[in-house]
């Protein structure tokens, strides 16, 4: 007679959570669905009695017995005992979306299966660690090694995941990719590859970053979050980071200080080791007045294309940086970009283009337009300048 138990990619208890509705009790992503599965009634009761199985196949009804062959179908149960997914504990969300928190799950276990490592940043982590006040965020983020980085994103998209495209892809220039689901998860996943303001090689930085870890468990799957003083440096990284020819505002650059004066003067020691702490200088003067930045590095490229006057001007400053095969393929996508990063960039613009030559020219305008725009850095100690 069969034993069983139950498997997945993350499973949640949300009977209490509002998020299900009235009657889903438990979401369970199975390892052959694509989506979040909601379970109630009985198959909540039998999903429930796995967890805390094996169970066996003698006793239970002949409906119990062909429910467990549908669970098996979407990887929900299995007769193996040692199954590298089993779910053993139904855990009670800790996002304010359930969902949010499956991807979570899903991603930490797909990297388990596929042997590649990731680290889970920004997003509810920030919330629990007191970095910043709120509480929950509209996507998933999530640092990957880079030599795994290709592979990662191959193994999401033959889960459901699709990868957006973007100008920079295949040149380094491009900091993380977007993908989205067409189906029913309510965010996008930001897979990062290296994190801008960083100096030094993306692959020597996830090391370190690694070591300044701690685990943390979603939807009941262990990953990896960084610890208070590499979260709140990579935090401040991502509210001072510039945008074309506007410096951040003073709540970003309040939110940033925030950060670090919670995680204290050893943050400055981590952001010395990724060579982050040249963009942040002026952050660590202005929390930290006593600390020694007299031997500050440089500020890395992948900081000052961003500081540019325009976007323009910040992409043919990035392009230098390229071999020069790959520039012209890179200068032609610029000039004439595919279909699909046109309409992408006309959403992102929040455009009402009906086709795609009013798409391609609208896209022309808001490049010229930034062309002309005068830079507005503010000079305030608040704000870095590179």
């Amino acid at each position: 007679m069969s034993t069983w138990i139950a498997t997945g990619f993350g499973a949640l208890d949300i009977s209490s959570h509002t998020v299900g509705g009235p009657d889903a009790e438990l979401l369970v992503t199975g390892t052959q669905a694509e989506e979040p599965i909601g379970l109630a009634g009985a198959p909540a009761a039998l999903y429930r009695t796995l967890v805390d199985g094996p169970i066996s196949e003698e006793g239970l009804t002949a409906d119990e017995v062909q429910l467990l062959r549908e669970f098996e179908d979407f990887g929900l149960a299995s007769k193996d005992p040692h199954s590298n997914h089993r779910i053993d504990e139904l855990a009670v969300p800790w996002f304010d979306s359930p969902v949010h928190e499956l991807v979570c799950g899903l991603v930490a276990s797909i990297a388990k299966r596929d042997n590649f490592d990731v680290i889970f940043i920004k997003g509810p982590s920030l919330y629990k660690q007191g970095i910043r006040e709120k509480r929950h965020s509209g996507d998933v983020d999530v640092l990957v090694a880079p030599e795994d980085f290709s592979r990662a994103i191959s193994a999401l998209e033959e889960f459901g995941w699709v990868r957006q495209a973007a100008f920079w892809d295949g040149t380094g220039i491009n900091h993380s990719t977007a993908l989205s689901a067409p189906i029913n998860w309510g965010c996008e996943l930001d897979i990062h590859e290296y994190f801008p303001g960083i100096g030094l090689p993306a692959t020597q930085a996830f090391r370190i970053l690694k070591d300044a870890t701690h685990v943390e468990t979603f939807a009941g799957v262990s990953s990896f979050v960084p610890d208070l003083e590499a979260h709140s440096v990579l935090y401040a990284l991502h509210q001072m980071r510039p945008e074309f020819g506007t410096a951040r505002s003073e709540y970003l650059s309040e939110g940033a200080a925030k950060a670090i004066s919670i995680a204290g003067d050893g943050s400055y020691a981590i952001a010395k080791q990724l060579k982050a702490d040249a963009v942040l200088r002026p952050l660590f003067q202005l929390v930290f007045p006593s600390l020694d930045l007299s031997q500050t590095g440089e500020i890395p490229l992948n900081w000052k294309w961003r500081s540019k006057d325009s976007r323009v001007a910040g992409y043919l400053y990035a392009l230098k940086s390229l071999p020069i095969s790959t520039r012209f393929r890179i200068l032609v996508q610029l000039i004439w970009p595919r279909e699909e990063l046109v309409w992408q960039s006309d959403k992102l613009a929040k455009s009402r283009s009906t086709t795609l030559g009013q798409a391609r020219l609208a896209r022309y305008k808001r490049g010229m337009k930034n062309c002309l725009r005068k830079r507005r850095w503010s000079n305030s100690p608040n704000n870095v300048v590179s």
